[in-house]
């Protein structure tokens, strides 16, 4: 797979790559999904950070009830935030992904599944 980097970085150079090889891989589309993921990414980081400095905010002892509440309110509007722009960035990360398809190792299934049968034999014998 190639680093998300060199593409966003290197567009030119992974373009000609990929018109030589005649692949059809959609690198603007890759691009714009990567793009908007990034950029929701960035937000929700914002968003928590927010989030953290408020509600250390209200375990201080120096507000009164009435800041309290006015800053309880707020974490709740980010929280509604949070959750909507969490969800999108869900989304765009599956997106973006879908660019990627996903390849078989449906032989490490069976070579882990030979390794515990030989392990389990072992330690059985050993108990014996």
């Amino acid at each position: 797979m190639i680093d998300p980097k060199l593409i966003r970085h290197e567009t030119q150079i992974v373009l000609d790559s990929l018109s030589k090889r005649k692949n059809d891989f959609e690198l603007d589309d890759y691009l714009l999904a990567e793009e908007a993921s990034r950029k929701i990414q960035t937000e929700v980081e914002n968003l928590r950070s927010t989030k953290n400095k408020l509600t250390k905010k209200i375990g201080s002892s120096q507000l009164d009830e009435k800041a309290k509440g006015k800053i309880v309110d707020e974490v709740h509007e980010i929280n509604d935030s949070l959750k909507d722009s969490e969800a999108k960035l869900e989304g765009l990360s599956v997106e973006v992904m879908t660019f990627f398809p996903l390849r078989s190792f449906e032989w490490m299934d069976w070579l882990f599944d030979a390794l515990g049968v030989l392990v389990g034999f072992f330690t059985f014998t050993k108990k014996l």
